[in-house]
Order: C-alpha cells, then sequence, then structure tokens
C-alpha cells in the first residue's frame, strides 16, 4: 500500500503526500546504525525482509539513496532460494478475483546483492577471528588461558555451524554475544564460560 502511494504521488506530483510516505519508509530502513541495531526504527511498522525488494525499486524511483543500504543487508541475509524467488504481491483485479504478480529484482540490482552477500559472509569470517581467535583480555581478567581456550572454541562450534552466530553467516550486523549464551552453547560449554569481563 505505502509503494503504490508513493507511486502514485511520484506521478502525480504531491508533495506533501510524497514526503510524508517517503519519511515513514525511510525510518524502516534507517542510516541510523543504533536505531537498526536496536530496533528503534520498527517500532510503528516491520516489513517482511522480502519486502525490500519494492523499497529499492521506490528508492530508485525517488532517488532516495539512503534507503538502500538498510534494504539491500535485509535481501542479502536472505535465503538465497528465498531472495531468487521473490514474493508474490497483488496486481489488481480481474473479475471478482484479485490477480497476482511476482515482485522481483531486476538482474543488475541481484547481481549486486550477491556481491554484497559475498563481501557480508567474508566481513562475518574477519570479524569473528578478529574477536575470538587471539582475543586480548582486560586487565581484571583472572583466567587468561581458560577465557582464550573458551574463545577458541566458541570459533570452531561458529565455523561448524553449531552456534546462532555462524562464521558463514551473511548477518554480519548481527551480535555474537548469542554465542555466549549457556542455552545456545554446545554441551562441552555446559560448565565452562568466560569470565564477566572477558564477554
Amino acid at each position: 500500500m505505502l509503494a503504490a502511494l508513493i507511486r502514485l504521488d511520484h506521478k502525480y506530483e504531491l508533495p506533501s503526500l510524497h514526503e510524508q510516505a517517503i519519511s515513514f519508509l525511510s525510518k524502516y530502513y534507517t542510516t541510523d546504525f543504533d536505531a537498526w541495531v536496536d530496533g528503534t526504527n520498527a517500532t510503528h511498522w516491520r516489513p517482511q525482509p522480502i519486502h525490500a525488494i519494492v523499497a529499492i525499486g521506490i528508492a530508485r524511483l525517488t532517488n532516495t539513496l539512503s534507503i538502500l543500504p538498510a534494504a539491500f543487508y535485509q535481501l542479502a541475509t536472505l535465503p538465497l532460494e528465498e531472495l531468487l524467488a521473490g514474493y508474490a504481491a497483488p496486481a489488481g483485479e480481474s473479475g471478482s478475483m484479485p490477480t497476482m504478480t511476482w515482485r522481483r529484482l531486476p538482474q543488475a540490482e541481484l547481481l549486486l546483492c550477491l556481491e554484497l552477500r559475498d563481501a557480508l559472509i567474508a566481513l562475518n569470517i574477519e570479524t569473528a577471528f578478529s574477536l575470538f581467535k587471539a582475543p586480548t583480555s582486560p586487565p581484571s581478567c583472572t583466567t587468561r588461558g581458560h577465557c582464550a581456550m573458551y574463545f577458541r572454541q566458541l570459533l570452531e562450534y561458529a565455523g561448524q555451524g553449531e552456534l546462532p552466530h555462524t562464521l558463514a553467516s551473511s548477518r554480519a550486523l548481527d551480535s555474537w554475544l548469542p554465542n555466549l549464551e549457556q542455552e545456545h552453547a554446545p554441551l562441552v560449554f555446559k560448565h565452562r564460560s568466560a569470565c564477566r569481563n572477558c564477554r
């Protein structure tokens, strides 16, 4: 509905409605990293990740390029089959039955999204190794050898896909803290953990 309104506004040059609609869209597809991470960008509206396909189209149509980073990120973190399939959206009425059309990324946007996906996976791996391969313990750590071993094990299990945030994930902006939570950690961690300061 929002996409249809923006296209209508753009076509018939209705500036007040156009600005309100773009503002609404830009609030969710924000460039404010803190708002994205803590979810304040989605307090009133949270579209499905696949709907970022339409957000990208609107961003190009209206030259609202600030929407693109968050929209592309959402699409790049989807399962590949879901990204390629797109989604069905109402296209209008045909007799008494609404007709549906498939919304997919244009080829150039899809290639850009796949390149981003690869870059995010590489960044996620680089971040994990920076954090866990040889972490610098704070001066207050009294179990340096133990904590270093714990983080190396976290890295190993993340590489094997056995923790919520895996090495092969394209969700490079997600927190690594869930990997340290006892309910997610593998059995080998049940009675061991890093000290509070290292966490």
